[in-house]
């Protein structure tokens, strides 16, 4: 057996403990919080909550303010982990906690490079999931250029633009979303310059040619 099937058969163990015990359940959620705690069973921890999340949403939606709490404590990777388990959640959210929640999320586009790219890339998950959320959602990236650092923007752009690429159809592409990627042209990220030409070229082809 490899050491991979090995880490997945733990976070399987870690999240089916968790889904018949609330004790142990609360250990995963304190294992990814800011206290330090040895990585490879924070990563673990972190594993089974997003399996959780994605095959026993019930058990942590009561928790609901602890993960958005998380958002804001001192590590890193908990932010990450936050970012992730609360778009997995979405699909399952019938009262309207990321609603409320989202401001919140977003605003951490403004965090480190490592943390804000993670909520770029969970945007078309939360949007596919949450069809109402779509344009608040949109609008918030967009705020990228006012709340990200002028040395971060660039690469967080790239981030954006693929998170735009990834949900958008093609009637929602409004010319401030078009402007907002053809900025990416003359970033200084090269990744950047090259990923915003190639989605315009998709987006706006040739006269004549299909249309995406």
């Amino acid at each position: 057996m490899t050491a991979q099937d090995e880490g997945a058969l733990e976070v399987e163990r870690l999240a089916g403990e968790a889904a018949d015990d609330s004790a142990a359940l609360q250990g995963l959620l304190s294992a990814v919080g800011p206290e330090r705690v040895a990585q490879p069973i924070r990563e673990a921890s972190a594993a089974a909550l997003k399996l959780l999340a994605t095959r026993r949403p019930g058990l942590l939606m009561p928790h609901w303010d602890e993960l958005v709490g998380l958002l804001d404590c001192d590590n890193a990777y908990s932010r990450m982990i936050a970012v992730h388990v609360l778009a997995l959640l979405a699909p399952a959210d019938d009262e309207g906690r990321l609603s409320a929640s989202l401001d919140r999320l977003y605003d951490h586009l403004g965090d480190m490079v490592s943390v804000a790219g993670h909520v770029l890339r969970v945007a078309p998950q939360i949007a596919r999931a949450r069809p109402e959320l779509r344009e608040r959602v949109t609008a918030r990236i967009l705020d990228l250029e006012r709340l990200a650092k002028p040395d971060r923007l660039g690469l967080l752009r790239s981030y954006a633009i693929e998170a735009l690429d990834g949900y958008l159809e093609p009637g929602e592409r409004t010319p401030e979303i078009m402007a907002f990627v053809a900025a990416g042209v003359s970033d200084d990220s090269p990744k950047t310059r090259k990923l915003a030409a190639e989605v315009l070229e998709r987006w706006e082809p040739a006269p004549g040619a299909a249309r995406s």
